[in-house]
């Protein structure tokens, strides 16, 4: 890493917030967010994340995560979620991620994706 470089852990700040009703009467949240002006231009954080929550009448939830702009770097960097609902009420083993639209993660060790 260059020695000019600097570590820091930035998140970004919810700008906007809209929510209505999916096809069938469940719960529908998109929101934006924006990273601070200086790390989208000088560093390649992207200029908007948007965040789509559908809590259709089932037990599915459906998240996406958009990122508007995002500059290619050769700095390190990494980008994560956290979703920390309580084990007592959701059953964590039954979770499956997918990653550009194919099955990719399974929360549970036990649990191989074949791909």
């Amino acid at each position: 890493m260059p020695e000019s470089a600097l570590h820091t852990e930035t998140g970004p700040s919810l700008t906007t917030v809209w929510h209505g009703n999916t096809a069938d009467g469940g719960l529908h949240i998109v929101t934006k967010a924006h990273f601070p002006d200086h790390l989208v231009q000088q560093v390649g954080a992207p200029a908007a994340v948007w965040t789509e929550i559908s809590a259709p009448f089932s037990h599915e939830l459906h998240v996406s995560i958009f990122l508007e702009n995002k500059t290619a770097t050769q700095l390190q960097e990494a980008t994560w979620i956290r979703w920390m609902p309580d084990p007592a009420v959701v059953d964590t083993s039954s979770w499956l991620m997918y990653k550009l639209g194919r099955p990719w993660l399974s929360p549970d060790p036990r649990q191989a994706v074949h791909l």
